[in-house]
């Protein structure tokens, strides 16, 4: 530091948004011009206890885009940084940027507070055994209130950024488990209910922390929430990612329903439960296990109308040229052919995904025979809705009766 200068306080955020204050003097300005400005810095940030070199910060700025001089961009960005920094300091003559031996590096003799070292710092403390576990649960609490998302998702597609996003993200996760796993060990449950309600608004789909939250709400005698939980995330899982979660959370499903039916209930409480959320509309989506659960139901009743046993449908959906769709295009049209089946069944069918290229129809107390009429109108609807001639629908059907 040179003399006479006074090292100022600066406050970075890079988790879910990027943010610098220099002694309470705060932007989040990345628009426009400014975005390489923060680009920069937000790589020097990162990388501030070891030096930069040109070449270094080049690839990192620009990785495969053109750039018809590079080292003097660079050197132009580097004075439009330092220029920036000195505006939000209020004229303050410090030298935030370093540069020696044609190597860059922030300067460190400024007091810089840093979301993602106090993660790193929250993390260590969570894993270290020698720390007495109250301290160890701490820090995992302070861990998810200072994760506010990703890392810089504003620049997500750089390739370093990239690699540092997957880094801070698992041992943010790891964190939550820990400090999770811990408070269990102690039968705090209470504490383990907001720590993972926290978690789960930047980690949705993370099996683990939604099977310790129901864990805690069976613990806590709060068996309704759970139930409630599962079944939201059943159907989320299901329509937004296509996956059956039935198999992985079967132990704790019937911990909840354990700690439901331990006691006497009364007709009104099943009569809630046997309802619908909302108006149904169209078949029955379910996962494919319940799928084969009401069709064995239905082979049974078929003993008492043969001529009405119903049938099942494999739909499977190919590419004119290829074997599959590839997967982007293919979760689109699978979404599409879903809709297709849903406006054009009854309410009383049943269907489920099979395959992440099939769905699986029973069309309930149908004669045999009309299944063909089923399977045009699905296609119909299907390629109305799709819009691209790129893929058919092949289709396999049997009568329930030649399964028994």
């Amino acid at each position: 530091m040179m003399d006479g200068q006074l090292c100022p306080s600066v406050e970075i955020t890079m988790l879910g948004q990027f943010s610098i204050s220099v002694d309470g003097h705060r932007s989040t300005d990345e628009k426009g011009r400014a975005k390489r400005v923060f680009l920069l810095l937000q790589y020097l940030v990162s990388t501030r206890e070891k030096e930069v070199s040109a070449d270094m910060l080049i690839e990192a700025l620009w990785e495969e885009e053109e750039c018809g001089n590079p080292v003097n961009a660079l050197k132009n960005l580097v004075y439009r940084a330092r220029k920036y920094l000195k505006q939000l300091s209020g004229g303050s003559d410090f030298e935030f940027i370093r540069f020696a031996g044609n190597t860059y590096r922030w300067n460190n003799d400024c007091n810089c507070v840093i979301d993602t070292e106090q993660l790193v710092s929250r993390w260590k403390t969570v894993g270290d055994t020698t720390l007495p576990d109250e301290e160890r649960i701490r820090a995992c609490e302070a861990a998810v209130k200072l994760y506010r998302g990703e890392f810089l998702p504003q620049v997500s597609e750089k390739n370093w950024v990239i690699s540092m996003s997957v880094w801070f993200d698992t041992i943010y996760r790891e964190c939550i488990l820990q400090g999770c796993s811990l408070l269990a060990a102690g039968e705090q449950y209470e504490r383990i209910v907001p720590i993972c309600r926290l978690a789960l608004q930047h980690a949705p789909y993370d099996e683990n922390i939604h099977k310790m939250l129901l864990y805690a709400y069976v613990s806590l005698g709060r068996a309704r929430e759970a139930l409630e939980h599962y079944n939201r995330i059943a159907t989320m899982f299901s329509k937004e990612l296509d996956v059956d979660i039935t198999a992985s959370f079967s132990s704790v499903y019937q911990q909840i329903m354990n700690g439901i039916h331990h006691k006497n209930v009364r007709m009104g409480n099943i009569r809630q439960d046997l309802r619908e959320a909302s108006q149904p509309k169209g078949a029955y989506f379910c996962d494919y296990d319940v799928f084969r659960s009401i069709c064995q139901v239905q082979i049974r009743a078929c003993s008492r109308a043969p001529a009405f046993c119903g049938c099942v449908i494999l739909l499977t959906l190919e590419q004119e040229k290829e074997d599959l769709p590839k997967p982007a295009g293919l979760r689109v049209a699978m979404s599409r052919l879903r809709e297709a089946i849903l406006s054009c069944l009854r309410a009383g069918d049943v269907f489920a995904s099979y395959s992440a290229s099939q769905y699986v129809i029973l069309l309930v107390f149908s004669r045999c025979g009309s299944e063909k009429a089923v399977v045009d109108r699905i296609t119909r609807k299907f390629h109305s809705l799709y819009g691209r001639n790129n893929a058919r629908l092949a289709s396999q059907t049997d009568t329930l009766d030649a399964v028994k």
